[in-house]
């Protein structure tokens, strides 16, 4: 993990924190000594929260949890507060494909432009790292061997999935969210 301590107390939001990659990333600034605010759909389902909680006892800071969620944009203020840096990793991964595939695609889209748009509102963060996935830019393949893949590379959205189609489309608003400010 990149070294991003530049103050005495560094607040680090990580959203999605009951995720696979999320508690991997919680643990590491654990280790590391930053100060870790996390958050989770809900703080109600302690099997989900209790391992956040124990990643590493041995943390300097104990990790705060909040209650955070993709569908409601009024939530990302206050998680945001006093936050220096923002690594978002929340995204829905459904266990089968919904029916109506925007169950998936907007919250994945909204949520993530609600919480940059928080993030620039707050004045505080100074940087905000976004995990997306390679199904943003490969999810369908190419017979092309040794193809180099750019930023001009997306999925064609016609031939996957809900889940890859989120995943482009949340880091395309993304992309347009941070190339139309000021």
């Amino acid at each position: 993990i990149i070294n991003i301590n530049i103050g005495l107390i560094t607040v680090v939001l990580v959203t999605g924190a009951s995720g696979f990659i999320a508690t991997h990333i919680v643990q590491q600034l654990q280790e590391e000594g930053y100060r870790v605010r996390a958050t989770v759909r809900s703080l109600d389902n302690e099997e989900k929260v209790r391992h956040i909680r124990e990643l590493c006892p041995e943390a300097k800071y104990p990790v705060e949890l909040v209650e955070a969620d993709l569908n409601n944009s009024d939530c990302w203020s206050s998680a945001i507060k006093d936050c220096t840096y923002v690594i978002h990793v929340a995204s829905p991964f459904p266990a089968e494909n919904p029916k109506d595939e925007n169950e998936i695609i907007r919250p994945a889209v909204e949520g993530t432009t609600s919480l940059l748009k928080a993030c620039h509102d707050a004045r505080t963060v100074k940087r905000v790292v976004l995990t997306s996935s390679v199904a943003a830019i490969a999810g369908t393949f190419s017979s092309e061997q040794n193809k180099i893949f750019t930023e001009d590379d997306w999925t064609d959205l016609t031939k996957v999935d809900p889940y890859p189609k989120s995943k482009t489309l949340a880091e395309k608003a993304a992309w347009d969210y941070v190339q139309g400010l000021p």
